[in-house]
């Protein structure tokens, strides 16, 4: 069985830690916390526009929305590169290390 292993940076003067993970569990993973993320995003959308009468608050939920789409574009991206052997590590490796 293959495993994929992603370099995140790592607080030890040594470099990098590596996660090791068999491919098929990650992706099932990474699938279950993009429905979660899908989930949250529809329930806040409920509450998306100038419902609140605060604009801050619609501000902040408009932010948070906002970042909820782009991790899990993100990780939907990583679970494509997953998929496509060719190049994962390096793929994955710049969308652990990359902060949004």
């Amino acid at each position: 069985s293959s495993v994929l292993c992603a370099s995140v940076p790592a607080r030890t003067s040594g470099g990098f830690e590596f996660l090791k993970v068999a491919p098929s569990e990650f992706v099932g993973t990474v699938k279950d916390v993009v429905e979660i993320l899908q989930d949250v995003t529809s329930i806040l959308n409920e509450f998306g526009g100038s419902g609140f009468g605060d604009s801050r608050l619609s501000n902040a939920v408009s932010d948070c929305i906002e970042m909820l789409d782009l991790s899990s574009d993100a990780l939907t991206w990583s679970v494509d590169a997953t998929q496509t052997p060719k190049g994962t590590n390096t793929v994955l490796s710049l969308l652990i290390t990359t902060p949004f």
